[in-house]
């Protein structure tokens, strides 16, 4: 597995460090633990910016679900 600032350097910014699986219940209990506000409301669940999430992982110990995933 590559290293996330090499991920970011070799495709450009543009890597998804985490995903949000269909497990969501859209509680929003990740988006206050996100520090760069990478996680944003969606339909029908939360979605995570791919040009602000650094990879912390800060997200997935919040998700009641496990629905935060490493991409």
């Amino acid at each position: 597995m590559l290293c996330p600032i090499l991920k970011r350097a070799i495709y450009g910014g543009k890597t998804m460090a985490h995903k949000i699986t269909d497990s969501c219940i859209a509680c929003g209990a990740c988006v206050s633990e996100c520090p760069t506000e990478a996680i944003k409301e969606d339909t029908p669940i939360y979605v995570i910016d791919p040009d602000l999430c650094i990879d912390c992982g800060t997200c997935i110990p919040a998700c009641p679900t496990e629905a935060i995933v490493e991409a």
